[in-house]
């Protein structure tokens, strides 16, 4: 929110990953989870699209559950409205 009202040319993007099919997690995991685990290409190219398209948060998961669960749409309305009540002049000039 800050580097959108300063006009930074910066991205933040955060990435909310599920069990991802990589040697270490399968070991780690191994009788502990036995839930689906998604491809590591995949999830590589999501975070790398999330990062390109400057996207604020991403999600990737075998279970579309998370996404649902965890995506937070009041909290985009709450930054819009919060940023309504700022003097951006005097915010950016300081």
């Amino acid at each position: 929110m800050e580097y959108e009202a300063t006009k930074v040319n910066v991205s933040i993007t955060l990435c909310i990953l599920g069990l991802i099919d990589t040697d270490t997690a399968m070991k780690a995991t191994a009788g502990i989870y036995t839930a689906q685990a998604s491809p590591k290409e995949e999830c590589a190219l999501e975070i790398i699209k999330g990062g390109a398209l400057r996207q604020d948060e991403v999600y990737y998961d075998s279970s579309i559950l998370t996404s649902l669960l965890l995506r937070n749409p009041g909290r985009k309305i709450m930054e819009f409205l919060s940023l309504k009540r700022y003097n951006m002049e005097r915010f950016i000039n300081n």
